[in-house]
């Protein structure tokens, strides 16, 4: 991303705050990735939608990564479904202590 020249933006000068006026960095949805500890898992993707996803890591730069841009995209996704959210906080309020220990025994 080019640095604002004086006069191009609402800033007189570049500073940190300048950054979130700009237009193109208000407009992205995913936004740079934060260390976060994680877990393996496999998947197999279609050519064309791997190719969008490097292109898509590519486009944020930084230390984005695969991992990140899958993991941001489900994150907004799900936060999106009402119905699944509704069916969350509906098994989440009736878990208790008692039905934990149940779930333990059972396994």
């Amino acid at each position: 991303m080019d640095l604002p020249r004086a006069g191009a933006s609402s800033c007189s000068r570049w500073h940190r705050s300048c950054l979130w006026t700009r237009p193109e960095v208000l407009l992205m949805s995913i936004t740079p990735k934060p260390v976060l500890a994680t877990e393996s898992l496999t998947v197999r993707l279609p050519k064309e939608v791997l190719e969008l996803l490097d292109d898509y890591c590519r486009f944020l730069g930084g230390a984005t990564d695969r991992t990140y841009i899958v993991t941001e995209a489900l994150r907004q996704v799900v936060g999106r479904d009402r119905r699944f959210r509704k069916s969350r906080e509906a098994r989440s309020s009736s878990f208790t202590p008692a039905t934990a220990a149940a779930a333990r025994s059972t396994n």
